[in-house]
């Protein structure tokens, strides 16, 4: 059993991330580049191929910019079972 990160969705057997909520952050009120960017940190975690903690230091530094991906690094940093990938 591993986390699903905030904002993504899995779908699937055996289950896979499978993109992010973009329809539950536009809902939340999201701001469409807050929901682009968390969509960036989705391609950072599952498609650039980086091992996490590369991709974790990388979405840190655009948290800066958007605090929303803020939630996503604290969630990297502590998931103690690891994460779907």
């Amino acid at each position: 059993n591993m986390d699903l990160p905030p904002y993504m969705m899995a779908a699937g057997q055996p289950t896979k991330p499978h993109g992010i909520n973009r329809e539950g952050l536009s809902r939340r009120g999201f701001s469409k580049d807050a929901i682009r960017q968390i969509k960036r940190a989705y391609k950072i975690i599952y498609q650039s191929g980086q091992r996490l903690e590369a991709a974790r230091e990388e979405i840190e530094s655009l948290a800066t910019e958007t605090p929303e991906l803020k939630i996503l690094v604290d969630f990297l940093s502590h998931s103690g079972r690891g994460i779907l990938r």
